[in-house]
């Protein structure tokens, strides 16, 4: 809506002209936010001839994961012999579980088993979309057997239900925040030494693809995701070899070793001299509400 729009868009132009060093998650993320900076006057000739590749005003610091996890304690009962359990994790609007269903289809047979999570606070996050999806497997007369849905697991726990399971597998659709998005579920598998499987675009499938640590398939392709999946139930060493792939990748995202640029600066903080000459703080604006809309703001705020 156009209130959220203004106030993060306003947010964005006050912190984006004022601050003095910027943490993002990733590579893609930081080219982003250099173009906004570059916008605001942030990147000008001053500071690009000081700070060539402006690594003292925007660095990427992702989430970070333990250097070393703790003893694993079970979540799920032990799987069925010869069965892969799947794990999607929670389903939201930028997820894409019907090509995952269709690859399912076209796969058939009885040698998996796919997790979806319950969100524990249904009443404040929207569920049209896993009700959606309950709806089709009853349908396809895969619930409570070939799609199982668990509840929440406390965030300590997490590691333990990913060492409980062979793969992670949450595809998405093609859009801005996927592309821009680092998804820490993932690196959450991958500190787990789970692989996974995702779509193509956005610093994780290149993550993947760098490290060996999962398949990536091109989006809404799902004769594509059915063929990673086919190699993952038929070839136990490539999922070894990404399994492995995948446990390196945690020590690249240990806590100690992504910190160091903040660290860094905190240790010797600096202001940039260039903002007060050169930045340009524009007025956030958006088109003026219809009247529908700003009766149900004036009735809301009235309760």
């Amino acid at each position: 809506g156009l209130d959220p729009y203004r106030n993060d868009h306003a947010t964005w132009v006050l912190q984006l002209s004022r601050g003095d060093f910027f943490l993002c998650s990733s590579e893609e993320q930081r080219t982003f936010y250099l173009g906004f900076l570059a916008a605001l006057g942030r990147l000008n000739p001053d500071r690009v001839a000081e700070d060539p590749d402006l690594a003292g005003l925007i660095a990427p610091v992702p989430f970070g994961l333990p250097e070393e996890l703790p003893p694993h304690r079970p979540v799920l009962p032990p799987p069925e012999p010869g069965r892969c359990r799947l794990l999607f994790g929670g389903l939201y609007d930028w997820y894409d579980p019907w090509t995952l269903l269709e690859a399912l289809e076209l796969l058939g047979g009885d040698s998996w088993q796919l997790l979806l999570v319950r969100n524990p606070n249904a009443e404040g996050t929207p569920q049209r979309l896993f009700a959606e999806v309950e709806a089709r497997c009853r349908k396809r007369g895969w619930w409570g057997k070939e799609v199982v849905a668990i509840d929440w697991v406390p965030a300590e726990r997490r590691y333990d239900l990913l060492r409980d399971v062979t793969l992670m597998v949450s595809p998405h659709k093609p859009s801005l925040e996927t592309r821009l998005s680092l998804r820490t579920r993932f690196l959450d598998a991958l500190a787990a030494g789970c692989p996974a499987v995702t779509s193509e675009g956005g610093a994780m499938s290149s993550l993947l693809l760098e490290h060996r640590a999962g398949w990536v398939v091109p989006p809404e392709d799902p004769a594509a995701l059915a063929a990673a999946l086919r190699e993952i139930l038929e070839d136990p060493a490539a999922l070894e070899a990404r399994r492995q792939g995948a446990a390196e990748l945690r020590h690249r995202f240990a806590w100690s070793h992504v910190l160091e640029p903040l660290v860094a600066f905190c240790r010797n903080p600096q202001q940039d001299p260039t903002k007060e000459a050169f930045a340009f703080r524009p007025p956030t604006v958006a088109p003026p509400d219809d009247l529908v809309f700003r009766l149900k703001r004036w009735w809301s705020r009235r309760r």
